[in-house]
């Protein structure tokens, strides 16, 4: 069955991206490695164990030159991956507890 995949735009770029998992069966590692690996490699993204969120930061020698963050959720079988700055833009800053019963 796959994933509903959302993607957000503001300012006419992408700043996020929610995979919801259409089957019944749980979410598991599985899951969560092949939404992440959509956006960058899975060895690019850090998690502490037992946590549901995760960071992606990608360098040019000490330079930072993009991140993203997130968070998965095994209650609701989703996971949703935003950017939270860009030169330039706005920041964006999401509420989990909003966000979750709506995915």
């Amino acid at each position: 069955m796959g994933y509903e995949v959302t993607i957000g735009m503001f300012n006419e770029k992408v700043r996020y991206v929610a995979f919801k998992k259409m089957s019944s069966k749980p979410w598991d590692e599985a899951d969560f490695r092949a939404c992440l690996m959509h956006i960058a490699p899975y060895f690019a993204w850090s998690t502490k164990p037992g946590s549901d969120y995760f960071d992606y930061s990608e360098k040019e020698g000490e330079k930072v030159i993009a991140e993203a963050t997130g968070w998965y959720s095994a209650k609701y079988r989703h996971a949703f991956i935003y950017v939270p700055t860009l030169t330039g833009e706005v920041a964006i800053l999401p509420d989990r507890s909003s966000l979750d019963p709506k995915i």
